[in-house]
C-alpha cells in the first residue's frame, strides 16, 4: 500500500507569536491489564499548549477518527481562508501516511499545510513529544492518569468509564497555568490571543 510523506516544514519551530500558526499531533496509548490498551490522539496549538482534538478509544485510532476531529476545527478556528495557511505537524504513523489523510490535506489547501517528521527522528516532533509526556505525568489527587485508569480498575474489574476520566484530566491541563505562561491557562491565552488578533486591522496587499 502505497506511503505518503510530507517535507518537515516545521523544522523545529518550537515557538510562535500567534495561535492558529502551528498544530502538532502525536498518538500514545495506555494500560488496562496486560492484554488490553487504550489509545489517545492530542493535536495542541504550540503557542498555548491548548489542545485543540483529543481522541480517547479502545481501538487503533484511524485516520478517518482524525479526519472528522481536524475538520471540525479548522470550521471552528478558521471559518475564512487565513493569508497564511496552519502547519500540521505529525509523525510518520500510518495514520498520517495513508491515502485517506493524503485526500484530506490536499482537500484542505489553504488552511492546513502538513509537515511531517523525518524517518526515525523523534527529536523532529519535540513539543507533540513533550506534551504527551506532560500528559501522561500531570496529576489530579495525586494520581496520573494511568495510575488512576488502575485505581478504578481494581475498585471494580468491570469499570469501563475510561472516557470519562480522560476527558477529565484533558478539561484540568486546559485550565491550568503552565510553561508557556506561569499566569494564564492554555484555555485562557489561546481565547485572549484570538480575540487580540481579530481585533487587529490586517494591512492591505498592494
Amino acid at each position: 500500500m502505497k506511503k505518503y510523506y510530507y517535507e518537515n516544514i516545521l523544522a523545529n519551530q518550537n515557538y510562535v507569536a500567534k495561535p492558529n500558526s502551528v498544530w502538532v499531533a502525536d498518538i500514545t496509548s495506555f494500560e488496562l491489564n496486560e492484554n488490553k490498551k487504550v489509545y489517545v490522539f492530542l493535536c495542541i496549538d504550540i503557542f498555548s499548549n491548548k489542545i485543540l482534538i483529543s481522541i480517547f478509544k479502545t481501538k487503533t485510532i484511524t485516520s478517518n477518527d482524525i479526519i472528522r476531529k481536524l475538520r471540525e476545527v479548522v470550521e471552528k478556528r478558521l471559518p475564512i481562508r487565513p493569508r497564511k495557511e496552519v502547519i500540521l505537524h505529525t509523525d510518520r504513523g500510518t495514520q498520517f501516511t495513508s491515502k485517506t489523510y493524503n485526500e484530506f490535506i490536499l482537500s484542505q489547501e489553504g488552511f492546513i499545510c502538513s509537515s511531517m517528521s523525518r524517518a526515525n527522528t523523534p527529536k523532529d516532533n519535540p513539543v507533540a513529544e513533550r506534551f504527551i509526556r506532560t500528559f501522561k505525568e500531570h496529576k489530579i489527587n495525586n494520581k496520573t492518569f494511568q495510575q488512576e485508569l488502575f485505581h478504578q480498575i481494581e475498585i471494580n474489574s468491570k469499570f469501563r468509564g475510561y472516557r470519562k476520566i480522560f476527558n477529565f484530566y484533558v478539561k484540568d491541563l486546559d485550565l491550568k497555568p503552565n510553561t508557556k505562561s506561569k499566569i494564564m491557562s492554555p484555555e485562557r491565552l489561546d481565547t485572549d490571543a484570538q480575540i487580540a488578533s481579530m481585533l487587529m486591522t490586517e494591512p492591505k496587499l498592494l
